[in-house]
């Protein structure tokens, strides 16, 4: 019984193309007792051949799409990951490039109050400009805000 040769350069390449390590393990005919396994070797064949390692994730592209009004549960669904995960992306690479970031909560409403009080717009215009998905949203969160105000 002769043992079969991986490709891990291969399985390497399937990774960095985003492939799931299972899916990566079905297609070349890999068989480890869990993909966990994979996972250890491909990280293993990258740092032997001084590849890149791990994939980076797509903040940029994230943080634009949320920007231009996708919500972060669509966001987490496009991408494969968790919303946590997205939240995460969208908030450090607003950090790392000095942008507002559409997740903060508190500084989405605190604009949105400002808007409201200092500039009188409309509801549904504050909305839009602030990344609210509905205008119920945004009237809450200044309601909210100034109750938060109010209490000190």
């Amino acid at each position: 019984m002769s043992k079969a040769v991986i490709n891990w350069a291969e399985a390497y390449r399937l990774y960095m193309a985003d492939v799931s390590y299972e899916d990566i393990c079905l297609a070349l005919d890999i068989r480890l007792k869990s993909p966990n396994n994979a996972y250890k070797r491909i990280k293993a064949y990258a740092q032997k051949n001084g590849l890149p390692y791990p994939r980076t994730p797509p903040k940029k592209y994230a943080y634009y799409l949320c920007l231009n009004g996708m919500s972060t549960n669509d966001i987490a669904r496009l991408l494969s990951v968790c919303h946590s995960t997205i939240v995460y992306w969208i908030t450090d690479y607003a950090k790392e490039n000095g942008l507002f970031s559409p997740c903060a909560r508190d500084k989405r409403a605190e604009l949105a109050y400002r808007l409201r009080e200092d500039k009188k717009y409309t509801y549904k215009v504050i909305a839009k400009l602030v990344g609210y998905h509905h205008t119920d949203n945004c009237i809450r969160a200044v309601k909210t805000y100034r109750q938060k105000l109010a209490k000190g």
